[in-house]
């Protein structure tokens, strides 16, 4: 996980990566999950994000898991009050 905030703490950046192994006894059954965001503070405590995530099923999982190997985009809102 990492993160960023630049141009005064405006603009948003977050990077997010996980690595499953679904079964240690096999060579090649694993699911990679990577999500980027970049966001916006629009004023104190709203936040505007674009959030890409991509799965990435090796070919055993792939099979087990029909569907799997996806790209989402989402548009998220955030928004908090108190410190």
């Amino acid at each position: 996980y990492a993160k960023a905030e630049i141009l005064r703490r405006r603009l948003l950046l977050g990077l997010r990566a996980a690595h499953f192994n679904r079964n240690v006894d096999a060579d090649d059954d694993a699911v990679t999950v990577i999500m980027g965001t970049v966001g916006w503070r629009v004023v104190k405590p709203l936040e505007v994000y674009l959030a890409v995530t991509r799965t990435l099923p090796s070919d055993q999982a792939r099979v087990a898991l029909p569907g799997s190997d996806t790209w989402e985009i989402a548009l998220v809102g955030r928004f908090r009050l108190g410190d």
